[in-house]
């Protein structure tokens, strides 16, 4: 089991990587595939949030899409960096690179947003790819401490299971030390008649 999980970390480790490379390496076919979606996602942001977005000069289209190379090389070297700690088995690796994929994947294929601008099935495809590779992401991680199902006691660690053992153990002593005492005072009184 513990090979599996290690092929598991190793292959979602490398998608990551690899596309993470890719966006330092060709940020073009990235940049013209932010550049054809963002105007769209802006006009829909603003008709949701009422026209808020019109003080912020940074977000406007014209504006925003001189910074778009800057911004696929940060997303790449981020993904690349997370795709190390998957690849180690850091849960919270894992956990913010399903957070980056969601984001990515609200941005990327939202259908309300790009409904009549691009092919609804190749959409429909790749949002159901990347809610697997975020199921997959929450659950990378280091070998679970528990093992078992969740019964009585079982959620504990080993050293946790000593530790609770050795204190039953020493309640016990205590309990028989207390009964003999009374015992033994009552030894004491029969022997003194």
């Amino acid at each position: 089991m513990k090979i599996l999980r290690l092929i598991g970390r190793v292959l979602l480790a490398l998608l990551f990587i690899n596309v993470g490379l890719s966006q330092l390496n060709d940020t073009e076919p990235f940049v013209q595939f932010v550049n054809v979606r963002y105007p769209y996602f802006y006009e829909y942001v603003q008709k949701v949030t009422g026209n808020s977005l019109d003080c912020a000069e940074l977000l406007k289209p014209i504006n925003f899409i001189k910074h778009i190379p800057c911004l696929i090389q940060t997303i790449g070297c981020v993904q690349i960096f997370l795709g190390l700690g998957v690849f180690l088995g850091f849960q919270g690796a894992g956990c913010l690179l399903a957070l980056l994929n969601i984001i990515i994947t609200i941005f990327a294929h939202n259908p309300m947003i790009y409904l009549n601008k691009v092919d609804a099935q190749a959409e429909y495809l790749n949002i159901i790819f990347n809610l697997g590779i975020i199921g997959s992401l929450f659950m990378v991680g280091k070998r679970r401490k528990n093992k078992g199902n969740c019964g009585v006691g079982s959620c504990l660690s080993k050293d946790e299971k000593k530790v609770d053992s050795a204190e039953k153990v020493s309640s016990r002593k205590t309990e028989a030390k207390k009964q003999k005492i009374p015992e033994m005072a009552q030894v004491k009184g029969k022997s003194k008649k």
